[in-house]
């Protein structure tokens, strides 16, 4: 699961692209952003079926996600 904004420095793109090398396991990538259509358009042209693309969450329904998570991905380039 992959949680934060849709920018080029956290790396979201990264996440599909790992999705593509093992499509037995299901991704999730929760957020918004500049880059939110980026993740959607890869996850279409490489026809990947193990990748979820979800809008930010409120804290409840969120927190249900890390819960349901085995894996928390953070690729980010850098943070502030």
């Amino acid at each position: 699961m992959f949680v934060g904004s849709l920018r080029p420095f956290k790396g979201p793109v990264l996440v599909v692209r790992s999705a593509s090398h093992f499509p037995s396991v299901d991704f999730v990538i929760i957020g918004e952003g500049i880059m939110a259509n980026d993740p959607a358009a890869q996850v279409k042209s490489e026809r990947l079926t193990n990748v979820s693309l979800l809008p930010s969450l409120k804290p409840s329904p969120l927190r249900d996600q890390y819960r349901q998570s085995d894996i928390f991905l953070f690729p980010s380039r850098w943070e502030g």
